[in-house]
C-alpha cells in the first residue's frame, strides 16, 4: 500500500505543478492498480467514460459515468465534478480521452488523469466491469 500512496501523491504533486505554471495539460496517467485501490477506498475520484453509450453498456470501469466525447463537447455543464475534484477519463484506445482532458482543462478543471491502457487494457487485465 505504501508504494500506491507514493504514486498517488506523485500524481497530486504533478497536478499542482501544472496549475502553478499555468501550463497546457501534460497528460497525467493513473495506472489500473491505483485506480482499483481508489475505487475501493473512500477517496474514489470521479471517473468518466467518454466512449459511446453502446460501448459503455457492454462494460465499463465500476463507478464510471458515461459522457460520450461528442456529448461532452456540447455540454461541459454535465461534468459530475467540481473544478477542484480529481477526474479520471478513459475511452477504448486513448484518443478521445486525451481530447476530453484537453477540453476539460480549457474549461477550468485541473486534476485530470488518463487511465493507463484505457478500457482495452482494463479488460485484458481481467479487471472488474459493471
Amino acid at each position: 500500500m505504501g508504494l500506491s500512496l507514493v504514486k498517488y501523491c506523485s500524481i497530486g504533486l504533478l497536478a499542482l505543478y501544472l496549475v502553478a505554471c499555468g501550463a497546457e495539460p501534460k497528460i497525467s496517467f493513473i495506472d489500473q492498480d491505483t485506480l482499483v485501490e481508489l475505487i475501493q477506498s473512500a477517496n474514489a475520484p470521479v471517473i468518466i467514460d467518454v466512449r459511446p453509450a453502446k460501448d459503455y453498456a457492454r462494460g465499463h470501469v465500476p463507478g464510471a459515468t458515461n459522457i460520450p466525447y461528442s456529448h461532452l463537447v456540447k455540454f461541459l455543464t454535465e461534468v459530475p465534478a467540481e473544478k477542484h475534484e480529481e477526474i479520471v477519463l478513459y475511452c477504448e484506445g486513448g484518443v478521445f480521452a486525451d481530447k476530453a482532458i484537453d477540453l476539460l482543462h480549457k474549461g477550468g478543471w485541473q486534476k485530470l488523469y488518463h487511465l493507463e491502457g484505457n478500457m482495452t487494457e482494463w479488460r485484458k487485465a481481467g479487471l472488474p466491469t459493471s
